[in-house]
């Protein structure tokens, strides 16, 4: 059964900026991708004047963040917020000031009144509102909602101001809840959309070996098949090699099945980084593991298997210490089965492990 669950919040980009939603996928308890859905501060406030003309809306962001985050040759795009030095407005987002159609005239007089009325809400840094009385001219209603990043810290305000003094403060909080449920409303579309993508990519899943991430014996066989029929067809070359963990049970034994686990993905991930990328590396069963070389002899394959074996003997497997493995090496013949020559590679495996154990045999 797949889990469901998202997270949501402000993301001041490199370059731009908004609101990001990231949906994970989890597949048996395993953790396998995520969709993502972002949206521009500039769609967001553009939206918002639509649903509420009556409203002068603005975005500023804390300075230090658009610093840390912004490319340098991106900054340029931003300017000191006339609400508080602290803070930058994107000129590319929100409402223009000089604009001829706002309900509130950001005049100096304004400014200095917005600016004394907001400094102890700015430094508590979450939500407030406030009311200025104006003689002879308009009253307005001051509104900050904090803008919060994914881990919950907030990061910039949304500032809202209206000349109409009925207008409450849990207008801004309805604000917020219609953002929440239109964001689920664009995740769950999406998901109807990317829920074919998604099946195929679990499927694939299904070929893989769910401790260590690499191929399992069935893809294993599918590659090795096509793999001999091009050999049959067109006499090319290739070979395989079987290992398997020298006294793998003792580690078991000793140390517990977790750190025997443990020891399967240490060494799986190392091999796994320094093979080309036409080899096929897979769990074969166990502590059994096997190797695909298209386009490899005897030789080339001997010398790729003793690498394997000195890197796995080279790991930090903490508790554990030293692992190694003993290797049997086989290079595809004429007239014979898939099936016949991963026999001829194990015989040599435990010709290895009679031999005495961390070697190679041929």
């Amino acid at each position: 059964m797949m889990t469901i669950g998202y997270v949501f919040g402000f993301e001041e980009g490199r370059i731009y900026n908004g609101y990001r939603f990231v949906y994970p996928l989890n597949w048996q308890g395993r953790h396998i991708g995520s969709v993502e859905v972002s949206i521009s501060m500039d769609s967001l406030i553009e939206l918002l004047n639509q649903l509420y003309p009556e409203r002068d809306l603005y975005f500023m962001l804390d300075a230090e963040i658009v610093r840390d985050a912004v490319f340098e040759e991106q900054q340029s795009n931003y300017i000191v917020s006339p609400f508080s030095e602290k803070y930058l407005f994107d000129v590319e987002v929100g409402s223009d000031a000089d604009s001829n159609l706002q309900n509130v005239p950001l005049s100096e007089e304004l400014l200095v009144d917005i600016k004394s009325n907001s400094e102890a809400g700015l430094v508590s840094r979450g939500d407030f509102s406030f009311y200025i009385q104006r003689d002879n001219k308009q009253d307005v209603e001051v509104q900050y909602l904090a803008i919060k990043n994914i881990v919950d810290s907030p990061v910039g305000y949304f500032i809202s101001l209206s000349d109409d003094s009925t207008i409450a403060v849990s207008r801004m909080v309805l604000i917020r809840e219609l953002l929440m449920l239109g964001a689920i409303f664009i995740i769950f579309a999406l998901l109807s959309f990317f829920y074919n993508r998604e099946r195929l990519r679990l499927h694939k899943l299904s070929y893989s070996d769910a401790l260590t991430g690499i191929y399992n014996r069935y893809m294993f066989l599918r590659y090795a098949e096509k793999e001999f029929e091009r050999h049959k067809r067109y006499k090319s070359v290739f070979s395989i090699a079987l290992m398997d963990i020298d006294h793998f049970k003792v580690i078991n034994d000793t140390y517990g099945h977790n750190e025997g686990d443990e020891v399967l993905r240490i060494m799986t991930n190392a091999i796994n980084c320094n093979l080309r990328k036409s080899d096929v590396f897979a769990r074969w069963g166990g502590e059994e593991f096997i190797l695909l070389m298209p386009g490899t002899n005897l030789s080339g394959a001997k010398i790729t298997a003793e690498k394997v074996r000195e890197l796995v003997s080279c790991q930090n497997y903490g508790i554990v210490g030293k692992v190694t493995v003993s290797v049997g090496v086989a290079v595809a013949g004429n007239d014979e089965t898939l099936e016949h020559l991963v026999a001829r590679a194990d015989e040599k495996l435990y010709l290895a492990k009679e031999n005495g154990r961390n070697r190679t045999e041929i």
